[in-house]
């Protein structure tokens, strides 16, 4: 059995994606690691959207958002905001970065996964066979709605997925 870390956020999309993880791969032992902005849907999309859209636009994709999020609750067991023995949440990329130091003192693995996670730059990590996951195409748009912003723009070649080993 493999031991796979997985550092992400704590919000709907990132709960879902963890319940798949454990639904789906039964030779791997997660260990998961979240990170909550502390932000509602609201707050954190809207200011991600440029200057040009307009206003009922942006609040038209962020109700698509949080109506996306609200159905994908309503069909999967979620436990928001707890932590457990192998769910473990952080407010901050400070807090996050002091525990991985010691978690890799104590722990070693065979694959380390991040998906809507603060920037690591742990050393550690770094050396390990370790990728990040991003729904989007990064060399376009970052942050954690690149595919709903490029929809909303018609930039349909924009959309798409990347995933790329985690480098300094």
């Amino acid at each position: 059995m493999k031991n796979c870390l997985i550092i992400t956020g704590n919000e709907v999309n990132h709960n879902f994606f963890i319940n798949s993880l454990n639904r789906e791969c039964n030779n791997y032992k997660f260990t998961f690691i979240k990170v909550a902005s502390g932000m509602n849907d609201f707050e954190y999309f809207y200011p991600t959207f440029s200057k040009e859209i307009l206003k009922s636009q942006k609040k038209a994709i962020v109700n698509f958002i949080f109506n996306r999020n609200k159905t994908l609750c309503e069909n999967e067991p979620f436990k928001l905001l707890k932590s457990s023995d192998s769910q473990i949440i952080f407010n901050n990329s400070k807090d996050l970065h002091l525990y991985l130091d010691q978690l890799l003192t104590e722990q070693s693995f065979d694959l380390i996964l991040t998906y809507s996670s603060p920037i690591i730059k742990n050393e550690k990590i770094l050396d390990m066979l370790s990728f990040n996951l991003h729904l989007g195409l990064s060399r376009f748009y970052r942050g954690g709605i690149s595919n709903v912003l490029a929809l909303s723009l018609n930039e349909f070649n924009k959309a798409g997925s990347t995933c790329h080993e985690l480098t300094a």
